[in-house]
C-alpha cells in the first residue's frame, strides 16, 4: 500500500487530493493498483 497525492491546477490555486492504493498482481501476474480510501482534498492554505 502506499499514499498517492494528485494535484489539479487551477487558476485560484493547486488542489491536492490523497488517496491510499494498494498493488495486487491480475491473473496473467500483471501489477494493478487499486484504490482502497480517498482521504479526501488538502488546500496550500490548510498545509
Amino acid at each position: 500500500m502506499f499514499l498517492e497525492k494528485v494535484t489539479i491546477k487551477k487558476k485560484i490555486e493547486p488542489t491536492i487530493y490523497y488517496k491510499i492504493i494498494a498493488s495486487y498482481r491480475d491473473k496473467d501476474g500483471k501489477t494493478k493498483h487499486r484504490l482502497i480510501q480517498n482521504l479526501g482534498v488538502l488546500y496550500e492554505t490548510d498545509a
